[in-house]
């Protein structure tokens, strides 16, 4: 197994964080890193309702105008990661790494993140799948799953939305990923029960941790 050349790292829980501050905090966190002041560390938070569109995304990718999208409750947010638009808001889990990937492969990196929820998923009894040349998890044809990285000095951040009990209804408002017609859903949904959040965050670390070699985790105060 490939594995990361840092063995430890620290796992913060941030809770629900305004997508701004979680994005202010990542970019020191990055330099921090940089500088060696910091282990890899995986950041785990939700947003409240939120459009994000990426590097590679602009307004063309909203179904509705700003003010009208302000008007159901949800900002918006123009980002450095790769990708087009998505959404975020309570009930997924959001995972950003900050981790340095030295020499390894960019394509590896992010074909072992998305194994590691996707390994996750298989724990709850769904049979999530991939589809060639476009990033993310489905199950059943439906979208669960969604990454937009950025990599700067061979630095991560960015990450992964899993839906677990998100209201989906949002994604009405936004062409997901730049694919019209991308039908979405959540784990809640799929599995026709109540998911709990904070349990799949327990199993998402130790999924993460596995995929990727690290057999320590470092102390922190915010440890899952």
């Amino acid at each position: 197994m490939i594995s990361v050349k840092e063995k430890q790292i620290e796992v913060q829980d941030w809770g629900c964080l305004d997508y701004a501050t979680a994005y202010a905090r990542q970019k020191c966190f990055i330099e921090e890193r940089r500088i060696g002041d910091s282990h890899d560390r995986l950041i785990l938070v939700e947003h409240p309702s939120v459009v994000t569109i990426g590097s590679s995304g602009d307004l063309s990718d909203l179904c509705i105008s700003k003010t009208l999208l302000r008007n159901q409750g949800i900002s918006l947010f123009e980002t450095d990661r790769g990708g087009k638009a998505t959404f975020h808001g309570p009930g997924q889990m959001i995972a950003y790494p900050i981790i340095k990937l030295y020499n390894m492969d960019l394509h590896w990196y992010v074909q072992t993140f998305l194994k590691a929820v996707a390994d996750l998923l298989t724990e709850y009894g769904l049979n999530p799948i991939f589809k060639k040349g476009q990033p993310g998890i489905w199950v059943a044809g439906k979208k669960i799953a969604s990454i937009g990285i950025a990599v700067k000095k061979m630095i991560t951040s960015h990450g992964v939305g899993l839906n677990v009990n998100t209201d989906l209804n949002a994604f009405q408002w936004i062409v997901p990923c730049g694919h019209p017609g991308e039908i979405m859903t959540s784990m809640e949904k799929e599995l026709g029960v109540s998911v709990d959040l904070t349990v799949v965050k327990k199993r998402f670390v130790q999924s993460f941790r596995n995929h990727f070699g690290y057999s320590l985790q470092h102390p922190s105060k915010n440890n899952i």
